[in-house]
């Protein structure tokens, strides 16, 4: 867990870099399409996306020794009693 908690960090950081960056530029081109409005011009540049983000680790799953002993327990009394309704109904 802890292991994932320091990825999730360093994930989270990227991301924050990644939307800095993009408000840098942004803030950029508003400057530049203010001035071509002014000079009665195109800008010389697109608006600047975002793009994707990093998607998040998946949080890890601590599965207990109790469940699964209950569910080994519960497909073991299914597949034996879906054998033995097969069985007494081929009789």
């Amino acid at each position: 867990m802890g292991l994932w908690k320091e990825a999730e960090t360093v994930w989270l950081e990227r991301n924050r870099v990644q939307r800095q960056t993009y408000k840098d530029e942004l803030a950029l081109w508003k400057v530049e399409r203010d001035l071509a409005k002014v000079e009665r011009r195109r800008t010389q540049w697109a608006q600047p996306k975002l793009g994707k983000l990093e998607s998040p680790l998946p949080k890890p799953v601590i599965e207990s020794t109790q469940e699964l002993g209950v569910e080994g327990d519960d497909n073991g009394i299914n597949n034996g009693s879906e054998s033995d309704d097969g069985s007494a109904g081929g009789d």
